[in-house]
């Protein structure tokens, strides 16, 4: 059902006959070589203690050091917290000052102008 007769050959293919597939069971090894592979040897007691140490020694100085960062982060605004709590102490002191100074140039301009 091509469109074209030259592809309708094309298309169409023969079909070849499946060689018969042969259902012999292979042949078994022998005994002797079962016998001659290596045995596995069990991991030593310590490994798996020694490891997690060491993983608990990383993870540790892990969160160690983020304790450290982290607190020399606090100590750092702290010191700019004091330092603005001490500018700020002084410009308070300097603005009722300037306050009080306003006050009195107030009460004697307008004492003169009577």
């Amino acid at each position: 059902m091509a469109t074209s007769p030259q592809i309708e050959g094309i298309v169409a293919l023969p079909l070849a006959e499946p060689e018969p597939i042969a259902t012999e069971a292979p042949p078994e090894p022998p005994p002797a070589v079962e016998a001659m592979a290596p045995t596995r040897r069990p991991r030593p007691a310590w490994l798996v203690p020694s490891s997690i140490g060491a993983i608990g020694i990383v993870v540790a100085g892990a969160l160690g050091f983020v304790l450290y960062t982290t607190i020399q982060q606090r100590e750092g605004l702290h010191a700019q917290l004091l330092t603005t709590k001490t500018t700020l102490a002084s410009t308070q002191t300097q603005l009722t000052a300037a306050q009080v100074d306003a006050a009195q140039k107030k009460f004697t301009a307008g004492y003169v102008a009577r």
